[in-house]
């Protein structure tokens, strides 16, 4: 590819998943500083923070039973004095994410004082907390769930957003390695957060690595299953796999999210791709229902009925596609095929002529003349044309493109070469000149090649200095061939350098093969 294509994917969704999953809190110890705080201590411990988290989806109290059999086993006796490896060891133990221990001490008659800290498995960050709490019932419930436990939401809430602004730091600078490890952190804190989902999947269809980018779009879908931008990159992941069946049913989903022409036709490539061509015509027919001046739509509906050689079919979206794409020769040669196989070339080129006629500046009344002069082997008449439509447009490369093209048939490789670098002058980085003129040297280099062939049949029946007057004709027309194959060969890696058109690609390569034959045929020999 000539050109990187940077996607930055821009997401509404963070803050809907930010409490998506439940985290697991478990409270290893709260310990008394005196007498009185005894019943605080065993008020909370037995029934206030159970009562407290009912009231959280997104957090679960680890049973304290549990949590007591866990200390007893690794023998810790003091959680104040242990260091963040031990507290990792015991969190892993209790499968939670945050541990929380402290004590609660009398300050007067009324209010005591808690002293909490918070540990976080994830980031190996320790928070501490202070604040008063009161002897009844409401009052200590009310000061614990507005200290501790919405400061615990916080913390959550705080860890994910910024394990996510780094990610997107890391994805937005293009380290996508970097990237792909804070996302998979943020899917550590949040199993069902869709955009760390989605992504990993577009990191990996990045990197190429569809099976992977597919598992991870599929997890999002299914957290998101109406998400337009899922949908689409999961057909993208499904089309560079080949499974396109799975890519159409993930297309047509799209179309029920977002009805657009684009989906339409995306879901019409595909049916062609597996020659379903009645699906495939519906969906382009879909697409051009949305937008009329769709030009896309029409271009595909056209070559895919000129492919299946359903040429009558084939005329009105062509004739439409040609419209809107006037300097497509591939398509106005298909359209101009069309006419002719359907007995339809003759009336046309009388069209055109009576809208020329009406109208003597339409420029695109004469290409497409021209296109069926040179459709019918009319190249004088192709050429006399173009010439009229030069003087309407001189800048047009088209024209002079055209003209190349015509002059090569009729064999006038000067006029040919000359509209051909003329056309190079004016857009140096249109492909197209080069592409003919990689066609006129190959003409020209063939018809040298057959007269080597005939002078090489003529030289083995002769004598004396007839034979080797025939044998250095025959070596100079073979050299004269080897050197235009050459030259042909030069101007189509100039093509390739200009290019991605798939269709012009594969006549580079088509010619390239041949050129390689002849190259090989007109060598140089020792003999």
């Amino acid at each position: 590819m000539k050109k990187t294509i940077f996607l930055i994917l821009t997401f509404t969704m963070i803050s809907s998943f930010l409490f998506a999953a439940a985290e697991k809190v478990a409270i290893l110890e709260l310990k008394k500083q005196d007498r009185k705080s005894d019943y605080v201590v065993k008020m909370l411990l037995s029934r206030d923070f159970e009562k407290l988290f009912e009231n959280y989806e997104n957090l679960q109290l680890i049973d304290l039973k549990e949590i007591e059999n866990v200390l007893e086993e690794s023998g810790y006796t003091n959680i104040s004095a242990l260091g963040s490896k031990k507290l990792a060891e015991l969190g892993q133990k209790l499968d939670a994410d945050y541990l929380v221990w402290g004590t609660v001490q009398e300050v007067d008659s009324n209010d005591f004082k808690i002293s909490v800290k918070i540990y976080s498995m994830r980031s190996g960050s320790v928070t501490a907390l202070n604040f008063l709490t009161q002897k009844d019932t409401e009052s200590r419930r009310e000061s614990v769930d507005k200290n501790l436990i919405s400061r615990l939401e916080r913390l959550i809430s705080t860890e994910l957003q910024e394990a996510i602004n780094i990610a997107m730091q890391h994805f937005n600078s293009r380290n996508y390695q970097s990237a792909q490890e804070a996302f998979e952190r943020v899917i550590e804190i949040d199993k069902t957060n869709v955009m760390a989902h989605f992504y990993l999947g577009y990191i990996n269809y990045f990197n190429r690595n569809y099976e992977k980018a597919e598992e991870y779009y599929l997890q999002a879908l299914e957290l998101d299953p109406q998400n337009a931008d899922i949908l689409d990159q999961l057909s993208k992941t499904y089309l560079q796999q080949f499974k396109y069946e799975e890519a159409v049913d993930i297309l047509h989903k799209l179309a029920e999210v977002q009805q657009t022409k684009e989906t339409w036709l995306q879901i019409g490539d595909t049916y062609t791709k597996i020659e379903y061509y009645e699906d495939a015509a519906e969906a382009y027919r879909k697409a051009i229902e949305l937008d009329k001046e769709y030009a896309d739509a029409y271009k595909q509906l056209g070559l895919m009925y000129y492919d299946q050689e359903l040429y009558d079919k084939a005329i009105t979206p062509l004739e439409e596609a040609v419209k809107r794409f006037p300097d497509d020769e591939e398509l106005s040669k298909k359209l101009g095929s069309c006419y002719l196989r359907t007995g339809k070339l003759d009336s046309a080129i009388e069209q055109y002529k009576s809208l020329i006629a009406e109208q003597p500046e339409n420029t695109r009344a004469y290409m497409n003349l021209a296109n069926a002069y040179a459709t019918l082997n009319n190249y004088q008449k192709a050429v006399e044309t173009l010439n009229k439509l030069k003087e309407l447009e001189p800048d047009n490369i088209s024209v002079y493109i055209n003209l190349a093209e015509a002059h090569i048939a009729l064999k006038n490789y000067d006029k040919a070469e000359n509209n051909a670098q003329i056309a190079i002058q004016k857009e140096p980085s249109n492909y197209r000149p080069y592409l003919t003129m990689a066609k006129m040297y190959q003409q020209i280099g063939y018809k040298k090649y057959e007269n080597y062939l005939e002078l090489e049949e003529k030289a083995k029946e002769a004598y004396g200095e007839e034979a080797d007057r025939l044998v250095n004709e025959r070596d100079s027309q073979r050299d004269a061939a080897h050197s235009d194959f050459n030259q042909a060969m030069e101007y189509l890696q100039k093509v390739k350098a200009r290019t991605e058109s798939k269709s012009a690609l594969r006549e580079v390569d088509s010619r390239e093969k041949s050129l390689n034959q002849l190259l090989e045929a007109t060598k140089s020999s020792f003999f």
